[in-house]
């Protein structure tokens, strides 16, 4: 007959609570990996909103500079490359200015831009404001 010693007790015991703390740290590793992780999509997500914002205002300036140099600028779309944006993504911004109904010497400009290019995480962002052309007395 074997006898079993109280240390081989113990030495399981031990073994049993080393095995276990090692999978409550791995389990709150992993935890903490996920939410790291969700907290980069959510950062990435919230920084191409704002470039979305930032490129829609943008649109807004450059139609701005047009209708200053010339009165007849009706838009355009606008493509920027990934290389603006450290390869993170391309971008356009389509700009179209129109005359409103009433009031021939001001311009309706509005600026639709989306960022990043070619995926799901698209974002679009549109802005519009009224510009008075030059030399026509009146205020915005």
């Amino acid at each position: 007959m074997s006898r079993i010693h109280p240390n081989n007790d113990r030495r399981a015991v031990v073994l049993m609570s080393v095995l276990v703390c090692m999978a409550v740290a791995m389990t709150l590793f992993l935890a903490w990996l996920k939410t790291a992780a969700m907290e980069r999509r959510q950062l990435r997500s919230q920084q191409d909103r704002l470039q979305a914002e930032i490129l829609a205002d943008a649109g807004l300036d450059r139609a701005a500079a047009q209708l200053q140099s010339t009165g007849d600028y009706s838009g355009e779309t606008w493509q920027i490359g990934a290389e603006a944006f450290a390869g993170r993504g391309a971008a356009t911004v389509t700009i179209q200015a129109k005359p409103p109904e009433e009031n021939a010497t001001s311009r309706i400009v509005h600026a639709v831009a989306e960022f990043p290019l070619g995926g799901d995480a698209r974002v679009r962002r549109s802005k519009q404001i009224t510009i008075v052309l030059p030399n026509t007395g009146e205020a915005p």
